[in-house]
């Protein structure tokens, strides 16, 4: 997953070097949209916590934390309205 992460996602706009040799960058038309998506990535890998309660904080966390990296997407033209109110 974090190979098509790395594909499509903004935070790694011009870095066709990591594509470079495999297929998917034969192709112009996919070499055009490399880096051009706001990727949101969600693990809970990390979430070791052993009681309900920091499970919750955790998790909470982790998602404030998404939200707040892509919270300029409130103003994007990408959104539809009914999209957008979601991020109020």
């Amino acid at each position: 997953m974090s190979m098509v992460e790395q594909f499509f996602s903004v935070d790694y706009a011009d870095r066709g070097d990591l594509f470079e040799g495999l297929s998917i960058w034969e192709n112009e038309k996919y070499r055009n949209i490399q880096g051009t998506y706001p990727v949101i990535s969600l693990s809970f890998a990390r979430v070791k916590e052993t009681n309900y309660a920091d499970t919750r904080e955790t998790i909470c966390a982790i998602l404030r934390n998404l939200y707040i990296k892509f919270s300029f997407l409130r103003d994007s033209e990408v959104l539809t309205d009914a999209g957008r109110s979601g991020l109020q």
